[in-house]
């Protein structure tokens, strides 16, 4: 008799005993640290709203098909165009950050291209706040506050908590215009118990963040802006004690999954194999189009499939380190995306969603 993954969740998802906990500033990651994270698809029919007080979370099937290296680089360590903000207390105390890590490249097609973008982070007895980013812009490197600051876990964090974070960014561009960015999130820790993964078993508090975010650009030689909401996107994250970032997080959008990741251990790959090869894309969810950014310039193959891996359209690079892909004939709906670049192949899944 077969039972799908998603009867299984519903039947492990049972009251276990375990100890309802308090996350707090030193569950948080510090300058230095490194994790392992692995990433992967929503192959099993998975329900990530599932939640309960004493609940038991089964994501000990889920296999890995990316795996990398994060580092939470001290900010002294960046260049100095990136520290302008955090790392001078004298003048900006508010944004002083702790850490750097890598984040989400910018990319909107005929305006800007920011690359190599660092997230720069806050821990204190208040919480865990994203106070702005570094990026290299036009190659030179630049440094953007969040005013007001982004706050991801508000301290200490416990079981029935909630709460609002309100956040903006502005970078003016000179000769070409404007980019600025207002993220709205509503927190609430919605359960308690134990959730167990590839990596091992824990107690855990659940976080559901539900996100809204709108980028604003602004053209000076058109005179012409435009404000550009993003579809509503909810994260949820299993915090445990000491472990740094969630042992495990699921990102959805219009309600599928379009991000699994978790913490790992290396699995016998050396340091330097960790994120050799990966790529971000810009939007996500798509409508019009989707654009890929490499993480090399040269020559690269993109590939289009359906869910279970049937090619749909194919695209080649020739140059430069990124794609831009048209997506307006594609139904909506959830597709592979799979990169090829030197020897090297990364794949990722995408959104596409009605217009």
């Amino acid at each position: 008799m077969k039972i799908s993954c998603s009867l299984l969740l519903t039947l492990v998802g049972l009251h276990v005993a375990s100890a309802q906990i308090t996350i707090d500033q030193p569950d948080m990651p510090s300058a230095n640290d490194t994790v392992v994270i692995s990433s992967t698809l929503d192959q099993w029919s998975i329900d990530p709203t599932l939640t309960d007080t004493n609940y038991f979370w089964d994501f000990s099937f889920l296999t890995h098909t990316n795996i990398k290296l994060d580092t939470f680089k001290a900010v002294s360590s960046f260049p100095f165009g990136y520290q302008v903000y955090f790392n001078n207390q004298a003048q900006y105390p508010t944004h002083k950050a702790n850490f750097g890590v890598r984040g989400q490249d910018i990319s909107i097609p005929n305006f800007i291209s920011i690359t190599d973008v660092h997230d720069f982070y806050k821990v204190d007895n208040g919480g865990y706040k994203n106070v702005g980013y570094g990026a290299t812009l036009e190659g030179f490197p630049i440094s953007v506050r969040n005013i007001p600051i982004d706050t991801v876990y508000k301290f200490p964090l416990n079981y029935g908590d909630s709460y609002t974070s309100h956040s903006e960014s502005s970078l003016n561009i000179p000769t070409i215009g404007y980019y600025g960015r207002e993220k709205d999130v509503i927190a609430e820790v919605d359960g308690w118990g134990t959730v167990q993964t590839p990596y091992g078993t824990f107690d855990a508090l659940r976080v559901k963040l539900t996100i809204d975010q709108v980028d604003t650009v602004y053209a000076t030689d058109f005179s012409f802006g435009l404000r550009i909401p993003r579809p509503t996107e909810i994260q949820y994250h299993w915090l445990t004690n000491g472990q740094k970032i969630p042992v495990l997080q699921i990102n959805t959008s219009l309600g599928l999954i379009t991000s699994i990741r978790y913490k790992d251990f290396p699995r016998d790959v050396s340091t330097e194999e960790f994120a050799k090869f990966e790529f971000t894309l810009y939007p996500n969810p798509a409508q019009e189009y989707i654009t890929v950014t490499l993480p090399e310039h040269g020559a690269s193959f993109v590939e289009i499939k359906s869910m279970d891996g049937k090619l749909i359209t194919q695209h080649k690079n020739e140059g430069g380190n990124s794609v831009k892909i048209n997506t307006s004939s594609l139904s909506a709906g959830v597709y592979l995306i799979q990169v090829h670049q030197n020897g090297n192949t990364a794949t990722r899944k995408f959104v596409v969603s009605p217009n």
